[in-house]
């Protein structure tokens, strides 16, 4: 067993360039929690039962963990850097975002260093007691209002950290054919009188482990109390639609398979046209261990098992202490995926991961769409 350390301090002087060279690569990258004052963390991703309120009551429990983010979290009462992933090397750490803005073309790779000069996605866990009120995501036009961008999704519901649904395993997605504009504005009207009853509008669909959706911006949805995984667009705007939840007022795939793995697509499609993010889920028996060529640069969690990726000892930690570091997330460089990072279990039980990409990553005879998981045998996904 790993024995695990505190998360070091910030580095006075720090050198990505360095940092890439010594991990062939792959960046290895410290937790990065962050909290909801509106929700009630579901506890199933193994923080330790003290940390959860860490930050103060106040800013309300950590139910958030963001995975390879240079996003930046748009809460009240924020600290300067929540929301940000930091890298871990030589003692020290400093932020992703300052490693890509020194080596952005070796890390995200030149066609998304010319593009957008940044990473431009990041993903995380969600993890509620109860759902998520009703909400929609703004998209580029309406977002440039307030200086923001748009912010398309995606949900993966890991079977790994599924044991328990919790309160409320549906999500509400969309209106219900034939509801007018007067009707949600009216919902909005009345918000300070209690449950406006914005969810009699939607409808609920039942949430499976193993299973998940693709959300484009402006679509209305309510998530549900399952643990998920969440690629998307590197913004945080949105805006709520429901003003109670649970009591509580809210303010204003095609697979590819060898002997002893199987990586298979979990989120794929395109919104508007665009391939924006992706996310694949790589599964290495005891034992095994395959050379991992992808297309651009990924942000990899580790969801079960231990084992080795490049130069990097992985192992999915059993309970996590705020402010201490892991062996479960890193950081692969688009120089290191094209080239190819050998992943390897070396424990007695599966090694599965979790990886997600950037946009236009993936020609297009490459790449799914959403309508292709119908495709599958039976009993697949």
């Amino acid at each position: 067993m790993t024995k695990l350390t505190e998360v070091p301090k910030v580095a006075a002087k720090h050198d990505p360039r360095r940092a890439i060279e010594e991990g062939e690569g792959v960046l290895r990258l410290a937790p990065c929690w962050v909290p909801r004052s509106f929700l009630t963390p579901g506890r199933r991703w193994k923080l330790h039962p003290d940390d959860y309120y860490a930050l103060g009551a106040h800013r309300g429990g950590i139910d958030e963990r963001w995975l390879g983010s240079t996003t930046e979290a748009a809460n009240e009462n924020r600290g300067d850097d929540e929301g940000l992933s930091y890298v871990v090397h030589a003692g020290g750490r400093f932020t992703l975002r300052e490693a890509v803005q020194q080596e952005g073309e070796r890390i995200v790779g030149r066609a998304i260093w010319s593009k957008y000069r940044r990473w431009p996605v990041y993903s995380k866990f969600f993890d509620n007691l109860g759902p998520i009120p009703c909400h929609m995501h703004q998209d580029d036009e309406q977002a440039k209002a307030v200086g923001r961008q748009g912010k398309p999704e995606s949900y993966y519901f890991p079977p790994q950290l599924n044991n328990t649904g919790n309160n409320f395993p549906h999500t509400y997605y969309g209106l219900e054919p034939g509801t007018t504009k007067s009707q949600v504005r009216r919902c909005l009207e009345d918000w300070n009188r209690g449950d406006n009853g914005m969810l009699d509008l939607c409808k609920a669909y039942r949430l499976r482990p193993g299973t998940g959706w693709l959300i484009p911006p402006r679509v209305l949805h309510a998530p549900g109390s399952i643990l998920t995984y969440e690629p998307q667009w590197g913004s945080d705007v949105f805006a709520m639609f429901q003003s109670m939840v649970e009591c509580r007022c809210v303010p204003w795939s095609p697979n590819s398979e060898s002997d002893g793995f199987v990586d298979r697509w979990v989120v794929y499609g395109r919104i508007h046209g665009q391939q924006l993010f992706s996310a694949r889920e790589l599964t290495v028996e005891p034992g095994a261990k395959v050379a991992v060529k992808d297309a651009g640069a990924s942000g990899v969690i580790a969801v079960q098992g231990q084992g080795r990726i490049g130069v990097h000892e992985m192992e999915t930690p059993a309970l996590i202490r705020f402010g201490q570091m892991t062996m479960d997330e890193v950081f692969i460089t688009h120089e290191a995926a094209v080239r190819g990072v050998v992943v390897e279990n070396t424990g007695t039980e599966p090694f599965v991961t979790l990886r997600y990409f950037g946009p236009e990553v993936w020609p297009d005879q490459d790449y799914p769409n959403v309508s292709d998981w119908k495709k599958q045998p039976a009993g697949r996904t």
